[in-house]
């Protein structure tokens, strides 16, 4: 469904600078944004897939009753870089699946990030690996650490949810 991502992209043109409200955390939504995450939550919800989906732009939504997974969506990372550069520079959609509602680290079990400017889809599935995922469906495998415990490594986090 990231594919459809860059549709939206490639067709909004200079009308996806336009701020057209504001998201759930009192920022100013780009039509881009927006439109991105409206294609993908139309997607998940006509595969009927049992997702509770968390996005910047549209908040919490259960695509069915009684969702078995926790999906993060992000139309738009990246609004400051498109804003300057827009099909230039590198800002992307990402979409995450996880396991259960509450889950942990080890519980994600597929992503992807689709990379607009450079029509690139980087996707992950848990214990098969990282791949860059053609427009014909055909995948390259990225070469990606074997650690899985982080050696040395700061994490900030703002845990004030709003």
């Amino acid at each position: 469904c990231l594919w459809s991502a860059l549709d939206v992209h490639d067709r909004i043109g200079q009308e996806g600078l336009e701020v057209i409200g504001k998201n759930r955390f009192g920022e100013n939504a780009l039509r881009i944004d927006v439109e991105i995450e409206k294609v993908i939550i139309a997607r998940l919800r006509k595969e009927q897939f049992p997702v509770r989906i968390v996005s910047e732009e549209h908040g919490i939504i259960d695509m069915m009753s009684n969702p078995q997974f926790l999906g993060r969506l992000d139309g738009l990372d990246g609004s400051s870089v498109y804003k300057k550069s827009r099909g230039r520079g590198r800002y992307g959609t990402m979409l995450d699946i996880a396991l259960g509602l509450d889950p942990q680290y080890r519980e994600y079990i597929a992503g992807g990030i689709m990379e607009h400017a450079a029509q690139r889809l980087y996707c992950y599935a848990k214990e098969k690996g990282a791949y860059l995922v053609l427009r014909n469906g055909d995948k390259i495998l990225v070469q990606s650490a074997d650690d899985t415990k982080f050696k040395h490594a700061r994490v900030y986090a703002d845990t004030v949810w709003k």
